[in-house]
């Protein structure tokens, strides 16, 4: 997940990101996010199935209220709790541009 998180800070190109079914956990989601916050191009980002259980709330809130591109976003089939989605939930109307967001299965 760092080299990828290295890529897409500096990659403009890559516009649908499908990282699905992999086992990057919350560390390797943190940083992917963390990358998220200066990328300028990915507007679809799939990361289901990736054993994410619970993702710092700073680095979350940080990473969607600066990104100006996503448009999608599907983290579904993870371990995701209660606390997650408040987070997201206080940080939704501060994005402006994400359209779709894919949170089944999860432990809401």
């Amino acid at each position: 997940a760092v080299v990828l998180a290295d890529v897409l800070k500096v990659n403009n190109s890559i516009e649908i990101l499908d990282l699905g079914n992999n086992r990057f956990g919350d560390s390797g989601f943190e940083v992917l996010l963390k990358a998220l916050k200066v990328n300028s191009s990915v507007r679809s980002l799939d990361i289901y199935l990736n054993h994410i259980s619970s993702v710092s709330p700073s680095v979350l809130t940080e990473a969607i209220k600066t990104n100006s591109v996503l448009e999608s976003f599907i983290i579904s089939s993870n371990q995701l709790d209660e606390q997650f989605a408040l987070t997201f939930a206080k940080i939704l109307p501060v994005n402006t541009t994400l359209q779709y967001l894919n949170i089944v299965d999860n432990h809401l």
